[in-house]
């Protein structure tokens, strides 16, 4: 009997091909050129792919699974031709060919939608798009808005374009708003398959202390996307001081493409450390004498210091939130009680008094202590009294003091009871320890009471200075509350830890030291930190600039890496401020420091935990995040949505974006050259042959031929390989790195990785030097992206994704620093619809194999239709509501053979042509079937 077959989609890349015998499992069956597919569709309609692998369906061998290495273009008709094939008994199949219907949708998926050249947008997809999108349409609209939106204009795709992305020009009509979303359509894959739908616009991260710049943030406007801008920047990494030239990399995000040759240009760039206060305020005072030689001079200083401290700490624009805050009551209490205690042993000191006070005792009846306001007035009035009183007591002091009288009214309220409080620590810390020369007050200083509890109030409350004593009083109170303003991280942007310098009390009547701590400490301290962001200018210490533009697959696809010298210990800078004058790619637009996002950025710190820049799927069922930190040890993982519960993903990957992954190459090349001629290898000079004097570029093709031969010169180098003589540069050989030469990205990020681990291991051995290295001397990350797997997504639901995950990076001195960093992303999913893949009528007479029984033996049982769906679906219970199939046939009863395949018991079916259709079914992940 002859053998016979029939051939249909199982999924976009599958064909399954039945036989009426088992085949025989020989070479011909795996041999892929017996297989042969063409297309029955008119010219250029369809695509064929080509065989990817073979194997038979199951052990009975009744069935063979043909697998392409591409989609089959929906709805065309193609033929298979099988030839060579025999069955288990030496029969050829003779039916040779056989046409079917690609009956699978496999569009094409949007993952993203961004910013790219100025003016323009790109619409990011998982597959290549581009050379086959002759005539792709999108629009813009609000998002969660409906209708058609305004119409884009497409750029017609090109070389430039990677093959994922379609490029749009925005349209000025578009209409302002917080948030875009793109709808497109007829978008054609290399399969020829059409997609369409609606995508969020990634808009870029808007700088949050510009003053110019209103917060809460207006909507977006056609203006603003197309204004060329700072749209985010972090301090990379910092070299470690052992290398020649102690650098930060510091990484400045952009909102369209640049212009290379200007914003590589270093006398564009300015980089500041970053000051407490908001920048673009000028907020500076002259003084008339910055280092004052006299008591006239210090008065008018003092004077002048007093008034603008003051005024500052409400300055408009200045500082985030104003310091003025309201006394407190809790405040109060803590003074009033310091206050009572250190005056009351101050009476009794030894050795400060000619006679102790036993007169003038603070002892308010019935209380030992303040612990309210009322309480607290009532001891300060008679704290007042008492040391007003013990000041001129007769014999207590080797002359009276007349010159740190208490003159504050008595307390009331809240207020009052503030200002007095303030006012008698002034005056008690003046006379407590005023010895200075003949004819002051006590023998010796007081040092053991001196007033520890803070000043209730911000601001400085001493009268303007008249003589010394009241200078001196003044300066010690205004150099408290300058210092204890400085380092509040509410009233700043940080903790201003570069202009705080150790208080210096000064005693009464110590002129000269009352000159020195004012030209030396106070107001040169005072000035520079008044302009916040400018307390250090390195723009003439930026070293080099490096534009890229490669990783233009997510939204932070354009930056600078800024390479600047730090002049001091870049562990304590908080931040840096970077400042840029460049143009567009298109040289249609400038940065402007009053436009928008401006000029200038705040550069995250090294030391700040890990931040995403984006993260997206990458497949139905995975996902990819990318930080701005090296990534270790992620943790505690769990993505929800609505309507499933957690689930944990699985096969976790650390991985890198390219441009990581040069900017790590380039600084191993920086810390082996550094290495390589350092003192502690066995001869004087280190390796002076195994010289590596390249830097890595784009692209990738070349970063992996400059890796390899940095591989080869990196042997040599720990096997001391030297074209002549015999002396090692080691006192004992490494082992050489064998990992494979790199190919393609992902290999050439395993070398980089082997390459970093084996460079950090020797140089931190002393069994091949005189001393080991600091391991710090390369801190660039490799790692900031994490790969994920898990169970397949609905398509256009939100996952909230959280995660624990800890980051590493080193400061200017080679300390480690690592935080545990708790996050919590959104995105959306990402899925294929499930297809109705093929139908397969199958007859009820069946020709059973008994080798027992003679003859020809026939089965009676109901015919079936076969139906296969395109993805494992949700298996929930059928009935006849759920198809349709045309011609009148009768649907009895439903089975689930696999959770691809049904089989539905029919009567009535005769051999014509019908259709069916399939309604209400799901895939496992709720995507609803195709219709």
């Amino acid at each position: 009997m002859a053998v016979t077959f029939i051939a249909h989609g199982i999924n976009a890349s599958t064909v399954r091909l039945y036989f009426d015998a088992r085949i025989k499992d020989n070479s011909a069956a795996n041999l892929f050129s017996n297989y042969v597919l063409t297309s029955l569709a008119p010219p250029l309609t369809a695509v064929v792919p080509s065989v990817a692998s073979i194997e038979f369906e199951d052990e009975f061998r009744q069935a063979i699974l043909v697998k392409y290495d591409a989609s089959l273009t929906y709805n065309k008709l193609y033929s298979i031709n099988v030839t060579n094939l025999v069955a288990d008994d030496g029969t050829v199949v003779t039916i040779s060919a056989f046409n079917f219907t690609s009956n699978v949708q496999d569009p094409p998926l949007v993952l993203r939608s961004v910013l790219s050249v100025r003016t323009n947008i790109d619409i990011i997809f998982d597959r290549s798009i581009g050379p086959t999108s002759s005539a792709p349409v999108a629009s813009i609209r609000p998002s969660g808005t409906v209708g058609p939106g305004v119409l884009l204009t497409p750029v017609a795709w090109n070389p430039s374009i990677p093959e994922t992305n379609l490029r749009f020009i925005l349209n000025p009509a578009m209409v302002t708003a917080d948030g875009h979303e793109i709808v497109f359509s007829n978008i054609i894959d290399s399969s020829l398959n059409v997609g369409s739908g609606v995508v969020p616009l990634t808009l870029f991260y808007r700088v949050t202390d510009l003053p110019t710049y209103p917060v809460p943030y207006p909507p977006y406007s056609y203006a603003e996307l197309t204004q060329v801008q700072i749209t985010d920047a972090y301090v990379d990494y910092v070299t470690n001081s052992s290398l020649v030239i102690p650098e930060a990399t510091i990484k400045v995000f952009f909102n369209c493409w640049l212009d290379q040759t200007q914003s590589e240009n270093t006398a564009n760039w300015s980089i500041y450390q970053y000051g407490a206060h908001n920048y673009l305020v000028n907020d500076q005072v002259v003084f008339t004498f910055t280092s004052p030689t006299n008591l006239g001079e210090v008065i008018t200083s003092l004077t002048e210091f007093k008034t603008d401290f003051n005024a500052h700490l409400t300055r408009v624009g200045v500082h985030p939130i104003n310091d003025n805050a309201p006394p407190t009551v809790s405040g109060i209490v803590s003074l009033v009680n310091d206050l009572k205690a250190k005056y009351n042993a101050h009476r009794t000191q030894a050795g400060v008094h000619s006679l102790n006070d036993a007169v003038n005792i603070v002892d308010v009846v019935d209380l030992q202590n303040a612990f309210n306001l009322s309480t607290s007035i009532t001891f300060l009035n008679d704290i007042k009294a008492k040391y007003n009183a013990h000041r001129t007591q007769v014999g207590v002091h080797t002359i009276n003091d007349v010159n740190n009288v208490v003159s504050t009214p008595n307390a009331s309220d809240l207020n009052s009871a503030a200002l007095l409080a303030d006012d008698l620590k002034n005056r008690f810390e003046n006379h407590r320890d005023s010895v200075f020369g003949s004819g002051f007050y006590h023998a010796i200083a007081d040092n053991s009471n001196t007033i520890t509890a803070s000043y209730t109030l911000p601001y400085i409350i001493s009268q303007n200075p008249v003589n010394l004593t009241t200078s001196i009083s003044l300066l010690n109170e205004a150099q408290h509350k300058y210092l204890t303003h400085i380092m509040k991280t509410g009233v700043h942007l940080y903790s201003d830890n570069v202009n705080i310098y150790a208080f210096t009390k000064v005693a009464d009547g110590n002129l000269i030291l009352t000159e020195s701590v004012i030209t030396n400490e106070l107001i040169p301290s005072y000035s520079t930190g008044l302009s916040g962001h400018l307390t250090f200018v390195y723009s003439q210490n930026v070293n080099s600039v490096s534009y890229v533009q490669s990783e233009q697959n997510d939204s932070y696809s354009v930056y600078c890496e800024v390479k600047t010298k730090f002049i001091q210990n870049a562990s304590v800078v908080p931040n840096f401020l970077c400042s840029v004058t460049t143009q567009s790619s298109d040289l249609l637009s400038t940065t402007n420091q009053l436009t928008y996002t401006g000029t200038m950025s705040n550069a995250r710190s090294v030391t700040t935990p890990a931040k995403i820049l984006w993260s997206s799927p990458t497949g139905d069922s995975s996902v990819s995040m990318v930080f701005d930190r090296e990534i270790i040890n992620p943790n505690s993982i769990s993505i929800t949505n609505p309507s499933n519960s957690p689930s944990t993903p699985s096969n976790l990957r650390l991985n890198s974006t390219l441009g990581t992954l040069l900017t790590c190459f380039n600084d191993l090349i920086e810390g082996y050259t550094a290495h390589r001629s350092s003192s502690i290898h066995s001869i004087p000079g280190g390796d002076t042959y195994n010289t590596f004097a390249f830097t890595a570029s784009l692209p990738l093709s070349s970063i992996i031929t400059l890796m390899n031969n940095y591989k080869t010169t990196f042997n040599n180098h720990i096997l001391s390989v030297r074209p002549t003589g015999t002396d090692d540069y080691h006192y004992n050989l490494d082992f050489a790195v064998t990992t494979p030469n790199a190919t393609d990205f992902n290999s050439a990020v395993v070398l980089l990785q082997s390459l970093r681990k084996a460079f950090l291991s020797h140089i931190g051995s002393s069994i091949f030097h005189f001393s080991p290295s600091p391991t710090s001397m390369i801190s660039a990350k490799l790692f900031d992206t994490i790969d994920m797997d898990f169970s397949p997504m609905k398509n256009g639901e939100i996952y909230d994704l959280q995660m624990s995950i800890n980051d590493v990076t080193f400061d200017a001195f080679g300390n480690k620093h690592s935080n545990l960093v708790k996050v919590n992303q959104n995105f959306i999913g990402l899925s294929t619809s499930p297809s109705l893949a093929s139908a397969i009528p199958k007859s009820g007479l069946q020709l059973v194999e008994d080798s027992s029984v003679e003859g020809v033996n026939i089965s009676f049982v109901p015919d079936s239709v076969e139906t296969w769906f395109s993805k494992p679906m949700n298996q929930k219970e059928l009935s006849s509501s759920n198809f349709s199939i045309s011609g009148g046939i009768l649907l009895k009863n439903f089975i689930w053979e696999t959770d691809q395949k049904i089989s539905i018991q029919v009567v009535n079916m005769d051999p014509i042509s019908y259709t069916m259709t399939v309604i209400g079914l799901t895939d496992q992940s709720g995507n609803l079937i195709l219709p």
